[in-house]
């Protein structure tokens, strides 16, 4: 992703997080440019690498992706905000009749800080999580249970959720295509705005739940040492919503991956007529790199082969 087009997107995702509930016109505004600069660098296919368990085998043969939940992620500074507490306390207590006191300060530095709006914003989401790049031995190793899984290629084109069409989350595409870059930073993102907003909703018994837009920005935004991923993802805003029907046009297998979890995708490849690629460590070459091997026009017996040497 060029630098400039993911600035360009990291200043409108800030905006759009810092409207708070009203002002649509603006929301409007920087919701069609947003996708604009989206479009302009949606790679043409998107991967998912699996670990090759039973249920990463049944999504695929049943056409579906699966929508995680962000508290199980395996980095835990994936979400984490930065909110200026005492500024969101200073401004709440100005508009508080009567001054200042000491248990509503409590209880906006509690509900406030942090750490507790990061908890929270990744249980009100679930988000599902691809790469652009499917030569990467690392991606392999860390998602794809140490090279023995299997990863799946998607096409972006005419990418379309039914689910979706009564969403109102005003940063969807078109209300049905929640798939956003990630933004590789080494700072937080900063929600001290949305922290004042949810404070002042709590202070007039307003569900902030239920009547502020989820910031996104923290949701797409990871340190830099992760921008190997160069990742992709869908972040849904309905818990509801546990799986997208999601087709794949091609299966590569890992480059450690056993013969019979390989024989399986094998067949439900062959099925669903879709390549299927076996990835492989070049030898051959001063460089380390990962080869795809067609097999799609193997046979069983050549496949069952390539296991006995």
């Amino acid at each position: 992703m060029k630098n400039i087009s993911a600035g360009r997107i990291y200043d409108l995702i800030r905006r759009l997080d810092s409207i708070g509930p009203l002002d649509q016109e603006k929301a409007e505004r920087y919701t069609h440019e947003l996708w604009e600069a989206v479009d302009n660098i949606t790679p043409a296919q998107i991967f998912q690498y699996r670990a090759g368990e039973e249920e990463h085998i049944a999504a695929f043969a049943e056409g579906k992706v699966y929508l995680s939940d962000p508290v199980r992620f395996n980095d835990p500074t994936d979400g984490l905000c930065y909110v200026d507490l005492d500024d969101v306390i200073e401004e709440t207590m100005l508009e508080e009749e009567g001054g200042a006191d000491d248990q509503l300060r409590k209880a906006i530095r509690l509900g406030n800080n942090a750490l507790e709006l990061t908890s929270k914003l990744r249980r009100q989401v679930r988000i599902s999580c691809f790469s652009e790049t499917i030569d990467s031995d690392l991606m392999w190793s860390h998602y794809a249970n140490m090279q023995r899984g299997f990863a799946l290629r998607y096409s972006t084109k005419n990418l379309r959720f039914p689910d979706c069409d009564a969403c109102c989350n005003p940063f969807c595409h078109s209300q049905g295509f929640p798939l956003y870059p990630v933004l590789y930073r080494d700072r937080k993102s900063d929600i001290t705005e949305y922290a004042l907003f949810r404070a002042k909703c709590e202070m007039q018994g307003i569900d902030p739940e239920t009547e502020l837009p989820i910031p996104l920005l923290p949701l797409i935004q990871k340190r830099r040492v992760w921008n190997y991923e160069r990742e992709w993802r869908i972040v849904c805003q309905s818990r509801d919503v546990e799986y997208f029907e999601m087709i794949p046009d091609a299966v590569f297998l890992g480059p450690l991956i056993e013969e019979d979890i390989a024989k399986r995708l094998y067949w439900i490849a062959k099925d669903r007529g879709i390549p299927i690629f076996k990835m492989s460590i070049n030898l051959s070459s001063p460089s380390f790199e990962l080869l795809q091997d067609d097999w799609s026009e193997y046979s069983p017996k050549e496949v069952r082969r390539f296991f006995e040497i």
